[in-house]
């Protein structure tokens, strides 16, 4: 396995982890684990891309449109014409140029990692970037990783134990977390 494909299939099996189709651009709040897979599966295979940020949850959806964009440009380094094409898009969405090595070197520290992203995409439409980057990431990523590939089939063994659940799409093993009333689609 490549390192294009490995960066590849952690971006998008970690965006896979986060997405739902509708919440907020969709219909109703989804009241089930199954729903959200449901809305995601309908926006992966319709190419909705940007209704599937609003089925995050809604305080983690910087860092995830964030995340994404650096595994984007990860992906991006050794692919001239993507990379143009991702300068391209981070001009368009007005995302500002903020090199913080200390987000990247605490990658798993979420409140440094949000603090960073709402500082880099702050004026920013995220629903609409984060639908362009789904995009880019279909188009230049591994074909096996792809958002498509993720939501095939029906979610299988789904467990739910309070406000967590995980269940699995093929190969892929899908975690939820309920905030609220409402179930999003969360990366463990």
């Amino acid at each position: 396995m490549t390192f294009s494909q490995i960066l590849t299939g952690s971006v998008l099996g970690a965006m896979a982890a986060l997405v739902g189709c509708g919440a907020g651009g969709g219909g109703a709040p989804a009241k089930s684990p199954q729903e959200v897979y449901d809305r995601a599966k309908k926006c992966a295979d319709s190419g909705k891309y940007a209704d599937l940020l609003p089925l995050y949850p809604p305080d983690e959806q910087s860092t995830v449109v964030f995340v994404m964009f650096f595994g984007a440009g990860m992906m991006t380094m050794a692919k001239e014409d993507a990379k143009k094409e991702l300068d391209a898009l981070a001009k368009k969405h007005n995302v500002k140029e903020k090199k913080d090595d200390k987000a990247m070197a605490n990658m798993g520290d979420k409140k440094a990692m949000k603090e960073a992203a709402d500082k880099a995409l702050e004026g920013v439409n995220k629903t609409a970037l984060f639908g362009d980057l789904v995009a880019f990431l279909e188009k230049h990523g591994d074909k096996s990783m792809s958002f498509k590939a993720q939501f095939t089939g029906e979610l299988k063994d789904l467990k739910v134990e309070g406000n967590k659940a995980q269940g699995k799409s093929g190969d892929q093993t899908l975690h939820f977390m309920k905030v609220g009333d409402n179930w999003y689609v969360a990366m463990e």
